[in-house]
């Protein structure tokens, strides 16, 4: 193996020497948020697709939203599926990522053949796929899937944080991951309907009260 090219870059090559075409990338948003939707997005890309694709936390948020609109741009298709908080609550999140990944595929407009998965297997499918550690970082379709599933969920949170009942909770500013602002507020108010109650719970909110507001 030539020591300039990317190992999941050759499982890709391998996995279309072996008889595969539509290689679907899949990747998630949001899975480790205390509130809002997990987002999961589904990719195809063409084989000379030539934009270097990153995992998408590794991007500032304007290189972002430039390369998830090139992708959708030059992608064969692309499509979105998302679990809502009340199917995080009541299955769990591991539930609720494979109930995205599978919306996702289903709407793809054409279908895949194979699926490349960052770190999951995905279970009740028939399309042959592989899980690759570190996929986003690593693999061009992943990557691409993760910049597609973080720009839209970061778009639904901003949306979110516009609504009367959820202003106070400032999601734009944390998306709905587990900051200081974001705890102080939920000690301070509770927790919203766009809270995972589960997730929520798992915080000891009495130290964090007591925490974050000694030196007030």
């Amino acid at each position: 193996m030539r020591k300039d090219l990317n190992p999941a870059q050759d499982i890709e090559g391998l996995i279309r020497k072996s008889g595969y075409s539509r290689l679907c990338g899949i990747d998630e948003a949001g899975r480790g948020a205390l509130a809002g939707p997990l987002v999961a997005a589904a990719v195809i890309l063409p084989v000379k697709f030539k934009v270097a694709v990153k995992d998408s936390k590794q991007l500032k948020n304007e290189e972002r939203t430039a390369l998830s609109r090139l992708i959708k741009e030059k992608s064969i298709c692309w499509s979105i599926g998302l679990s809502s908080v009340e199917e995080i609550n009541a299955f769990g999140i591991q539930s609720a990522t494979y109930i995205a990944y599978h919306r996702a595929i289903d709407l793809l407009e054409k279908k895949p053949d194979f699926l490349i998965i960052d770190h999951y297997r995905l279970p009740a499918t028939r399309i042959p796929q592989k899980s690759i550690t570190f996929g986003d970082r690593l693999c061009p379709t992943i990557s691409a899937a993760s910049i597609i599933a973080k720009t839209t969920r970061d778009q639904i949170m901003q949306d979110l944080s516009r609504r009367n009942e959820l202003k106070k909770y400032k999601l734009h500013k944390h998306f709905g991951y587990g900051t200081k602002l974001h705890l102080k507020i939920v000690a301070k108010i509770g927790p919203s309907s766009e809270h995972r109650i589960k997730y929520i719970s798992g915080y000891p909110l009495e130290k964090i009260r007591n925490t974050l507001f000694t030196h007030n």
